[in-house]
């Protein structure tokens, strides 16, 4: 059996002995380390705590939809075990952030429940839904969110191995807090795309080779989560980054220099990979500028696409032979707005997206993620093929 994060698990503590069954019965406490205090940021009057209103779990989350499924619909749920040494698996989770109940996982001891999802990736990667700092003042839009820099040690300590900030809440604290937030990036061992002090640096990607496969991963959004919601419309022009000032690849924006690197990168490297945040909040579909975005960004040569915000599951499956998933709801949150949602694996083979794959996920009353069973892994199944159909997205690749 292989277990491909097993060292790295080892070395930030010893691995539970039955660590499925813990992780799905049992919340895991979040105790102060190395004379950390339990609460790791302190409240700031008017900050809003909440991305998704506060608000009962959706009702069509109470029971299964009603969705006929049958095993050539909907991506299978791949064991850990059931990959060979010659693959080489990408994991995706949704939204991250470090609000309310879940601040206290930003310290040495934090997101314990992560490893057991993302243990079996050679690269895991997830969206981080905040700002970095703790000064700044507060962008006036409808929700906003910080967390002390040291998330990134602890996300890199629990498995993950890059993340995007090409969202909508990465400069929720202003030029001062994107300062602090570029300064963290720079001295973290974790890697960060999407954000960056000019145009040039936000668009590189970070490149890494697994066993002589080569990667090139890349990060943006598109400006509907900012300009569709009750956000000022200037924000899109404020928060996209310029030939010679810092912020975020935005598109339309910054497309045609995004799509330009994408083509570049398409010649140099085996896999290209972009994390997208776009679409419209709990739509189970994608939009309309999610799919043509979509098609633009497989026709520069972008491989693997996947996404994030709606905070819900979209579809996930194969368009001609791009591995896509257009949202994969969230996975670290401090409320159960919507309480499932999964990790997407994508098993590349001679240098392709070959099978793609999934881990249901439910968000405990914590706020943490672990693998759903019973009637949520139900739930999620039948999101996995009902979203796949809307976005007509296949299993296999298609020429």
């Amino acid at each position: 059996m292989r277990n491909r994060k097993a060292v790295t698990a080892c070395a930030i503590g010893a691995l539970l002995p039955v660590a499925a069954a813990v992780l799905i019965t049992a919340p895991v406490p979040a105790a102060a380390e190395d004379g950390e205090s339990s609460v790791l940021v302190e409240a700031v009057p008017g900050e809003v705590s909440a991305e998704a209103p506060e608000a009962a779990t959706p009702p069509s989350e109470s029971e299964v939809p009603d969705v006929q499924v049958s095993a050539s619909d909907v991506l299978p749920v791949t064991p850990r075990s059931g990959i060979a040494d010659s693959t080489v698996r990408l994991s995706f989770a949704g939204d991250v952030h470090f609000a309310d109940k879940v601040r206290k996982q930003a310290g040495s001891s934090g997101l314990r429940t992560v490893p057991g999802l993302l243990a079996d990736s050679d690269i895991a990667m997830l969206n981080l839904e905040t700002a970095l700092t703790s000064r700044g003042h507060v962008t006036p839009k409808e929700f906003s969110f910080r967390a002390p820099t040291k998330v990134l040690k602890t996300l890199r300590a629990r498995g993950v191995d890059v993340v995007s900030m090409a969202n909508n809440h990465a400069l929720d604290y202003g030029s001062v807090g994107l300062a602090d937030t570029l300064r963290a990036r720079a001295s973290s061992r974790l890697p960060v795309v999407g954000i960056g002090a000019n145009a040039a640096e936000a668009i590189k990607p970070w490149v890494k080779d697994v066993r002589g496969t080569t990667f090139a991963y890349f990060a943006g959004m598109n400006a509907e989560p900012l300009s569709d919601e009750k956000n000022p419309a200037a924000l899109t022009r404020k928060w996209v980054a310029g030939p010679s000032s810092a912020g975020l690849v935005i598109t339309p924006k910054r497309e045609a220099a995004l799509l330009s690197a994408i083509r570049q990168w398409s010649t140099k490297v085996d896999v290209v990979v972009i994390d997208m945040h776009w679409g419209i909040e709990a739509n189970p579909c994608p939009s309309g500028r999610q799919t043509s975005l979509m098609a633009r960004l497989r026709s520069a040569g972008a491989d693997v696409i996947v996404g994030s915000h709606p905070h819900v599951l979209q579809g996930a499956g194969f368009a001609g032979t791009a591995a896509v998933g257009y949202s994969l709801g969230n996975f670290v949150w401090y409320n159960q707005y919507s309480k499932y949602s999964a990790v997407l694996n994508v098993d590349i083979v001679d240098g392709k997206p070959a099978r793609m794959s999934y881990t249901p996920v439910k968000i405990g009353a914590d706020g943490l993620p672990r693998r759903a069973t019973g009637v949520g892994a139900a739930w999620v199944r039948s999101r996995m093929a009902s979203g796949a159909r809307c976005a007509n997205l296949s299993k296999t690749p298609r020429a």
